[in-house]
């Protein structure tokens, strides 16, 4: 209710915040500073590139061909390219959202019948960061929970366990991104 832009998920801005009170503004002079704080979103290109390599790796596990036409195309998309550059909460909201889907890749892939739950757990941290980074990540939280009812079901599993994997992401999720929500809820309606 401060301004226009008041409403945005925070953690990008908590992590820049903490970069210019700490390092840059106390070794570096003001525009230098601002300058530096774009590290932030080339780091997330850089690695959104990395996990584009990983997506495709998992859906075309015998083909190197199209997993290096994959992510020479994913990792040079324009908007990838574009936001890459400027300061801003998109790069890391795509970063983190990026990464649940390629941990959703490895859940749809796996040959394991039983999945660690390391990977639920990794699902859900990524998206409760990638929601506390920007709203725009809840449309991947049904996706990710019918993916997680999918594979669980293919691999014959019971529906207690599904249902407690599906509890997992989703309190993961909860607890690292609802305070945020519930916060705006209760104070913005």
């Amino acid at each position: 209710t401060q301004g226009w832009q008041m409403f945005q998920s925070p953690l990008y801005y908590l992590i820049s915040a903490f970069l210019w009170n700490i390092p840059l503004s106390q070794w570096f002079d003001t525009t230098t500073a601002m300058l530096l704080l774009r590290i932030i979103p080339l780091l997330c290109g850089f690695l959104q590139v990395e996990l584009t390599y990983r997506a495709v790796r998992y859906v075309f596990p015998n083909r190197q061909e199209l997993q290096i036409w994959g992510t020479i195309i994913g990792g040079l998309l324009p908007m990838n390219l574009y936001i890459s550059h400027v300061v801003g909460n998109e790069p890391l909201s795509g970063l983190l959202s990026t990464c649940a889907v390629v941990v959703g890749f490895l859940l749809l892939t796996s040959e394991q019948e039983v999945i660690p739950d390391r990977y639920f757990i990794l699902m859900g941290a990524a998206l409760g960061l990638a929601l506390l980074t920007k709203v725009s990540a809840v449309l991947l939280v049904p996706m990710a929970v019918m993916l997680v009812i999918y594979v669980l079901d293919k691999k014959r599993q019971s529906i207690r366990y599904i249902a407690l994997r599906v509890f997992l992401v989703s309190g993961i999720i909860i607890v690292i991104s609802g305070w945020y929500y519930l916060r705006n809820w209760m104070e913005l309606g």
